[in-house]
């Protein structure tokens, strides 16, 4: 069954669409809208078309708490630093190859393609880029990330689990690193 319900607006009630500043009178029909309340009245409408494209982001972080949702850095204030959920059945390709939002990693240039504000599809490049460094620190969590010295300076990189790590030309682990070891890496975008 359908519940209709009634809100009353604040004065100087914000429109918007699409991240531009707006008119009830410019919604179409299929946009998604939300409402924002503040003390039970309505204080910005916003509305998004069915499909919407991000272009020119950048993975900032991938979330994996109670729902899954991408974090992305943009140049266009509307969009920087905005957090979108991720569909369950979400197309995921990287480097022209069928993946998953496991193998997207920080860093890597995205093409978001939004279904009423839901990420549906996204499309990512990483760059690869070789550096040498002594590792600092090493963070085996959940997450497994490390510190590596680079030119004086500190720099944090995360350690997915496909990595290939080698010791001395041999095949090795997280586990065989040692604080104070030459490390030559080579990173997919920031990871």
């Amino acid at each position: 069954t359908e519940k209709n319900e009634v809100f009353e607006c604040a004065e100087g009630i914000r429109v918007v669409r699409n991240g531009q500043t707006s008119s009830i009178l410019d919604f179409k029909k299929g946009d998604y809208v939300n409402l924002t309340l503040k003390n039970g009245k309505v204080t910005v409408i916003s509305a998004e078309q069915q499909t919407t494209y991000v272009q020119d982001a950048t993975v900032a972080e991938i979330l994996f708490e109670d729902n899954l949702a991408i974090k992305i850095e943009h140049p266009e204030d509307e969009y920087n630093g905005k957090v979108f959920n991720v569909s369950a059945d979400v197309k995921v390709i990287r480097n022209d190859a069928t993946k998953t939002m496991a193998d997207i990693l920080r860093g890597d240039r995205v093409i978001l393609t939004l279904e009423y504000g839901q990420v549906t599809k996204v499309v990512a490049t990483s760059s690869k880029k070789s550096y040498e460094g002594t590792i600092r620190e090493i963070h085996i969590t959940s997450k497994p990330s490390m510190v590596v010295e680079i030119n004086g300076k500190d720099y944090t990189y995360d350690i997915p689990s496909s990595i290939s790590i080698k010791v001395n030309g041999e095949p090795a682990t997280i586990y065989d690193f040692k604080l104070g070891d030459v490390a030559k890496i080579t990173i997919e975008s920031q990871a």
